[in-house]
């Protein structure tokens, strides 16, 4: 009876332990698919606003936690709400190997007072984070329709034959080309000057001076 009891517990302890590393897991997950979004540059920026740290910590931390942007964001949450230094959380991470551990070393068991403040604040964190993405994402699109506008009407060369995507700069080209080409003498039928007749000896082109 007692061992059955002693294997109740075990059992209820991870499962708690699971719904609290699930919280920080899906968390991490959210951030991350956020920062596909970004260069790394341009996200290295949102971190220096979000946590008002300079650029080249946020890339040293973003190496401690291979490379996720999620595990960052959670560095710095927990460095904020437990009031300690982002390096001693990153190597509270690389021992336990486990956010929800790092939380419980910290005194912020699952379903505890402590633990729902820090919930309440990933939250926030997580609309913050969504509300920026959704400014960049508006932001690139909006820059990717000038990118295609200008191109549409940019100059382009096609079997050497210039034109141009807007109709009426293309008739204003092809009536240019057919004044000046009636200035020269020329009409559609390859005629002499003017269209009289053909050119003979003593008259047409050059006034009869070959």
């Amino acid at each position: 009876m007692k061992k059955t009891g002693i294997i109740i517990a075990i059992a209820l302890l991870t499962s708690v332990s699971l719904f609290a590393q699930r919280e920080y897991s899906t968390f991490s997950a959210r951030i991350s698919t956020f920062g596909q979004s970004f260069d790394r540059p341009s996200f290295e920026l949102e971190f220096t606003k979000a946590y008002g740290v300079p650029a080249y910590q946020v890339r040293d931390y973003y190496a401690g936690v291979d490379h996720s942007w999620g595990d960052l964001s959670l560095a710095f949450e927990f460095s904020r709400f437990f009031n300690r230094p982002v390096v001693v959380i990153l190597d509270s991470y690389r021992r336990y190997h486990s956010w929800d551990r790092v939380a419980y070393h910290y005194g912020a068991k699952y379903n505890s007072k402590k633990y729902k403040m820090l919930a309440k604040m990933m939250r926030d964190r997580e609309k913050y984070w969504d509300r920026v993405h959704r400014e960049h994402r508006k932001h690139y699109y909006a820059q990717q329709a000038r990118y295609e506008r200008d191109r549409d009407y940019r100059p382009r060369y096609d079997n050497d034959r210039y034109y141009r995507d807007d109709r009426r700069q293309y008739d204003r080209d092809n009536d240019r080309d057919r004044y000046n080409d009636r200035d020269k003498g020329w009409d559609n039928k390859g005629k002499g000057n003017n269209g009289h007749g053909k050119n003979k000896s003593g008259k047409g082109n050059n006034n009869g001076r070959w």
